[in-house]
C-alpha cells in the first residue's frame, strides 16, 4: 500500500483592484517679465554669457602645465567672422547662451521641485 498524500486547497480570493498611481506633472509658468521662472533665467544666461566673454574657463586650471602654451594660443587665436575686439564671436554667443539656458532649466525645475520656486 502506498500512501497518497492529500492536497488541501485554498479558497481563491479575487485580489483587490489597485489603481496604479500616476507621476504628478512639474508645471512651471513664467506669466510676467519679474516673475522668479523669468529672474532666475535671466541670471544663469548673463552669468555664462558674462563668464565666456571674461574667458574665464574652469578647464585653465585643470590644464597640465606643459599644455599651457597651447590653452592659451587656443583661447587667443584669431577668429574668422563678426567678433568684438576680444575674439567673443557670435558661435561663443550661442554657445554660451546655450549652458546658460540648459543651467537655467536645471535650476527652476531643481527649485519647483523642493518647493522654492
Amino acid at each position: 500500500m502506498t500512501m497518497r498524500s492529500t492536497l488541501v486547497a485554498k479558497p481563491v480570493v479575487a485580489a483587490k483592484r489597485t489603481v496604479a498611481a500616476r507621476p504628478q506633472r512639474m508645471v512651471t509658468k513664467a506669466g510676467y517679465i519679474g516673475c522668479p521662472t523669468n529672474l532666475v533665467m535671466v541670471a544663469n544666461i548673463a552669468a555664462t554669457l558674462a563668464m565666456g566673454r571674461a574667458k574665464f574657463s574652469p578647464l585653465g586650471v585643470l590644464v597640465p602645465g606643459p599644455a599651457k602654451e597651447a590653452f592659451a594660443a587656443a583661447q587667443t587665436s584669431e577668429k574668422s567672422g563678426m567678433s568684438d575686439p576680444e575674439g567673443f564671436g557670435g558661435a561663443q554667443v550661442l554657445a554660451f547662451g546655450a549652458l546658460g539656458h540648459a543651467h537655467g532649466v536645471g535650476m527652476v525645475l531643481g527649485l519647483k521641485a523642493m518647493g522654492m520656486l
